[in-house]
Formats: structure tokens, C-alpha cells, sequence
């Protein structure tokens, strides 16, 4: 009789989880999520063609309903219980290229796209189950857009470290140079940042450098990030990334240490990069590309701008976005950089501000609040994804 007890707890279980699930799509999909854009300073045309992706969030409560805001108009995003919403870079990449994007993994650190190429790299996914001193084996699909042809080939990596899982990074285009940053991790508690080499010509690994590794114990943990900008698949020489040390005793992370370096992608060299201790203080964002680090944190109710050239290693002047609305410290804050904008949201209590930003410059070229039209339906924005000029 206990079995069968224990097969109704499952199915009960089961139905009660898809019900709910059904409900709060079908309540993100139905509640009457709209907004109006209130212009605080500058030029209103930044934001008639943005199409702006993120989730919402109500009350104290986050709940995964993904949004898209097109036209100065709000939608709920529908999807199943088995699908997830696709976000509107990958839509572009499988309209444009059908049957290449097919069965690919959408992760922007797996492709590189210029004028010419389209390339998709993939690792290996159940790296456990390799036997020790097996190599690892990269899969290469390279789309030429004149002709629609594809070139696939497999490589074996050189080196045979153990790893449990792997993180594709960046890729990198160099003449006939394929390059993939990765992360390699192992159960150990070891991650090495590993430089691997693939030349196009002879379709073989040229060289398989361990960059940076680190190691987490029971009283500290470790752990390295990268700072590149996820939506960006183009070319890029400089990547950053931070090494960041927490209290493992502590039910919240508590920072120790932090420490950045830059690997130049031409030269292949590692060096150490001096971010001040007082732009890690408080709630902050970092990207790299075109050669400029950016960060912006808030600070005092103020977001801050600092910009480092990476190619001059100087620092800009920074400067600050001002906002009739005091910022909310460590809600919603987001940064991204498309084409030559900066796109930096935060929480206010009036609304989210968005704010966007001549990337060159730092001048403000818009700023505004996005707010519910309906004090009933009052929501919070978590905007991930910016995009410009859509049809």
C-alpha cells in the first residue's frame, strides 16, 4: 500500500507544480502590463525604435515573466511549460540563417559573427564522463555568408587537464587564427582559464595555454568573471576579467579580496589592471568593448561612469547621470553597450530610469522614466537586453 501512497504524492506533486506554473503564465500573459515612457532630458527618437527585453518583477516577489517592449508598448511574452521565451538576437541569427542556427545551443559566448562568417564552437558538454587523459574534442561550424556553404571540423585540445564542466568565454578571429577563451573547472575546486589556439588552415590545435588558475577551499572561495559584452559577437582584442575572493563561512557572499587583468588577444599577454578600491565599494557594473572599460555604480543615489582605455591604459574623466529621482542601491541595475550607446537602467521609486549614453562623449542623449500606466498593476523592470533601430 505504501508504494502506492508514494506514486500518489508523486502525481499530486506533479499536477499541483504544472497547475501553478499554468496559472502564472496565464496571469503574467493576462494582467494588463502597461507602461509609458516620462522624458526627463534630451531627444525622445533614442527610444521610438527600442525594442527592450527584460522580466517583471512584483512586489517583494520576482517572477520569471519575461517582457518586450516595442514601440513605447508592453507584452507579456506566452510560452509553454516546455518552452522558454527566445530572445530577440537569436531571432535575428535563425531568420537570417535557418538551417545553420538549427540544434545550436543559444549562448552568445559560442558565436562570432562579422561581415563575412558566421562561426558556432562547441564543447563538450558531459565532460565527466571523459576517462583521465582522454582529450577534449571542439566541434567548429563556419557559415560563409556569400554562399551560404558551412565548414564543420572537429579538433582534439592538447592538454589533458581534468575538468568537470567547461564555460566558452569569448571567440576570436586573428587571420587564420580561431582563438576560445574557456573556463575549466573540476571537483577540486580548481578553475583554470584556459587560451586555446585552433588554425583554420590545417584545422588543428596550435597551442593550449593555462592563463590563470585558482583555487577555493573550505574558508575562502574563489571565483573569476568575465566583463565582456554578452550581446556583442563581433571582434574584440582586449577581454577583462576579475578574481574575487568571498567568505565561504558566511550565508552571503562577503567580498575579501578583488583583483583584474587584461589578456590582449593579439599578443596573447596577461597583465595586471589597477581598478580602484573605491569603484568596488558599492553596487557597480563592468563591460569591455572597443578597447574601453566601462563601470558604473552607484553611489549616494547617483550613478557614476568611469572609462578606462585599455590600449592607452588611462582613465577618463568620470562623470555622473543626473536624475530628478534618487537611485535604489542594489535593484535592477543593469548596463549594456550597443553600437556606440550606453544603455544603463536603475530602480527609482518613481520608475525605472533609463538612460542612454554617447559612448565617446559620455553625453546624455536621453533620459526618462519607464513607469506602470496603472497604479493596479504596479511593477518593477529587470531590463537585460536593449535593441536598436528594429523594423
Amino acid at each position: 500500500m505504501k508504494k502506492y501512497w508514494s506514486l500518489i504524492v508523486i502525481v499530486t506533486v506533479i499536477v499541483a507544480t504544472l497547475a501553478t506554473h499554468y496559472i502564472q503564465v496565464a496571469s503574467a500573459s493576462n494582467n494588463n502590463y502597461r507602461v509609458t515612457f516620462e522624458k526627463i532630458t534630451g531627444d525622445e527618437r533614442y527610444v521610438n525604435n527600442l525594442a527592450i527585453e527584460g522580466n517583471i518583477q512584483r512586489a517583494s516577489n520576482y517572477h520569471y515573466s519575461p517582457f518586450l517592449i516595442t514601440n513605447g508598448e508592453m507584452k507579456a511574452q506566452r510560452y509553454s511549460f516546455y518552452e522558454r521565451p527566445t530572445s530577440l538576437m537569436y531571432k535575428q541569427l535563425i531568420d537570417e540563417h535557418k538551417s545553420f542556427m538549427r540544434g545550436k545551443v543559444l549562448d552568445a559566448n559560442r558565436f562570432y559573427e562579422d561581415e563575412e562568417q558566421l562561426i558556432y564552437v562547441s564543447v563538450p558538454e558531459n565532460v565527466w564522463e571523459l576517462a583521465v587523459g582522454d582529450n577534449l574534442t571542439y566541434k567548429v561550424d563556419i557559415l560563409n555568408k556569400a554562399d551560404d556553404s558551412v565548414q564543420s571540423f572537429t579538433v582534439e585540445s592538447i592538454l589533458k587537464s581534468p575538468a568537470n564542466w567547461i564555460i566558452l568565454q569569448h571567440i576570436e578571429i586573428l587571420g587564420n587564427d580561431l582563438k576560445l577563451v574557456m573556463n575549466h573547472a573540476s571537483e577540486m575546486s580548481n578553475e583554470e582559464v584556459h587560451l586555446t589556439t585552433i588554425d583554420l588552415k590545417s584545422k588543428q590545435v596550435t597551442s593550449d595555454t593555462i592563463i590563470e588558475k585558482i583555487h577555493s577551499d573550505e574558508a575562502i572561495r574563489t571565483s573569476i568573471n568575465f566583463y565582456s559584452e554578452y550581446n556583442n559577437l563581433a571582434s574584440e582584442k582586449y577581454l577583462v576579467y576579475g578574481i574575487s575572493e568571498y567568505d565561504a563561512n558566511l550565508n552571503q557572499y562577503k567580498v575579501l579580496s578583488q583583483r583584474f587583468k587584461v589578456l590582449n588577444l593579439e599578443t596573447n599577454e596577461v597583465q595586471a589592471f589597477d581598478v580602484p578600491k573605491e569603484m568596488l565599494a558599492d553596487e557597480s557594473r563592468m563591460v569591455v568593448r572597443d578597447h574601453q572599460f566601462i563601470r558604473a555604480g552607484i553611489n549616494d543615489g547617483k550613478i557614476i561612469v568611469n572609462r578606462y582605455n585599455l590600449g592607452h591604459k588611462e582613465w577618463g574623466e568620470p562623470f555622473s547621470l543626473d536624475a530628478p529621482y534618487e537611485v535604489l542601491p542594489l535593484a535592477l541595475f543593469n548596463m549594456q553597450w550597443t553600437n556606440d550607446k550606453l544603455y544603463i537602467s536603475a530602480q527609482a521609486a518613481e520608475g525605472q530610469l533609463l538612460f542612454i549614453i554617447d559612448a565617446e562623449s559620455g553625453e546624455t542623449l536621453y533620459s526618462g522614466l519607464i513607469k506602470p500606466i496603472s497604479e493596479q498593476h504596479n511593477f518593477a523592470l529587470a531590463i537585460s537586453q536593449v535593441y536598436e533601430e528594429l523594423d
